[in-house]
């Protein structure tokens, strides 16, 4: 007889977004997530590039509660990133509860701004067409991240160095 498969390992990844935030009034945990009217912050997103002769504009999501990196695999695939399979699979847990499986990461040559290049390990995801990159916990903790909300900006150590990386101007609606 077969044995029962055992669930994939699986992380957290979270993105608060306005159809988040929506979801917690009237929740028991309101009042953690808000206090009288909600005030929403948008997240913090770079506009960055592939750190190759290329150049391709990327689209990269700061989201330091994610347990993960990702790339979108379309966007890696698109523009000829090799992508590498998992020594175990894993899955990721969205917050709504759906589960993806992971088998591919790739290294993904990344540039912010005018000073930050790094090669950065990144897991291959299906994600919205308006990111190609989360940059999660992992990235967070190897660049020393520091994020300051009100400045819409993100500190980094790089290269023996404290840097400033901005947030992307927001596109009219």
């Amino acid at each position: 007889m077969p044995r029962p498969s055992s669930p994939l390992p699986t992380t957290r990844l979270y993105a608060v977004t306005h159809l988040a935030a929506a979801a917690f009034r009237g929740s028991p945990h309101a009042d953690a997530f808000t206090s009288g009217s909600p005030t929403i912050v948008s997240p913090i997103v770079f506009d960055a590039r592939l750190h190759d002769s290329s150049a391709v504009p990327a689209r990269a999501l700061y989201d330091p509660g994610a347990g993960l990196t990702i790339v979108n695999r379309r966007y890696a695939v698109a523009h000829g990133l090799k992508l590498l399979p998992l020594a175990a699979r894993s899955a990721a847990r969205l917050p709504n509860g759906a589960v993806l499986p992971i088998s591919e990461q790739c290294l993904l040559p990344l540039a912010i701004g005018p000073s930050y290049t790094a090669v950065v390990r990144a897991h291959c995801l299906p994600l919205h067409d308006d990111v190609d990159v989360i940059l999660g916990m992992p990235w967070s903790h190897s660049a020393d991240a520091v994020m300051f909300t009100r400045q819409r900006q993100v500190s980094v150590s790089h290269k023996g160095r404290r840097i400033f990386l901005h947030d992307a101007p927001t596109p009219p609606p």
